[in-house]
């Protein structure tokens, strides 16, 4: 489903509690992605803001809704805006719909939304370079800012979420955390330096 150039994004997942299908309807509905919210403690806490989300990344994008984020269980479709899985962008983040195909997944993805088995989603998406700032607050716990996407490459009701550490580990965070390592190095040094300095007066 993705292409030879995705390989060179990084590949994030998260994921967001509340997804639903009315009794005797077939569509489902649920938000793939929450603004100004914070995320669940995944080593840092993660804000998406609300220009992150725009018209123009649905427009160029490609994107799947799938089952548990597999390409072989491809539930509904979003191809340059346009198919039937449909996404809107509203003030609390990026919604998403579809009705299930009248086949073995649909009704099975449909009976476990609507018995609660599946009531969570997870979206899948890379960051763009420019697009995220990283910080440390205040009570020492760190903090990423996404403003802008590179890529969102399927949205999935899903039967766990996806917020594992293992499933969060990315190559910005370690860069942050190594670039800040390496100042509190060099902080030191130039402490124990001053040091010397006035020891030797």
């Amino acid at each position: 489903l993705y292409k030879e150039e995705d390989s060179m994004l990084e590949k994030e997942f998260r994921s967001v509690n509340g997804l639903e299908s009315k009794e005797g309807s077939r569509t489902i509905t649920g938000y793939a992605i929450v603004v100004n919210s914070p995320s669940q403690d995944i080593g840092f806490r993660e804000y998406v803001h609300p220009e992150a989300l725009t018209d123009e990344l649905i427009k160029e994008s490609d994107i799947f809704a799938l089952l548990n984020h597999d390409e072989h269980d491809v539930l509904a479709r979003c191809k340059n805006g346009v198919g039937n899985l449909k996404l809107t962008i509203d003030a609390r983040g990026l919604k998403y719909e579809f009705d299930a195909l009248n086949n073995e997944l649909g009704d099975r993805v449909l009976s476990y939304v609507q018995s609660g088995i599946i009531d969570g989603s997870s979206f899948a998406f890379a960051v763009a370079d420019d697009g995220q700032k990283w910080s440390r607050n205040a009570d020492g716990s760190i903090q990423r800012d996404i403003y802008k996407f590179e890529r969102i490459y399927d949205i999935s009701p899903v039967y766990v979420p996806a917020y594992p550490s293992t499933s969060c580990s990315c190559r910005a965070f370690d860069e942050f955390k190594k670039a800040e390592e390496k100042r509190n190095a060099e902080r030191k040094a130039e402490y124990d330096e001053y040091r010397q300095k006035i020891n030797s007066l």
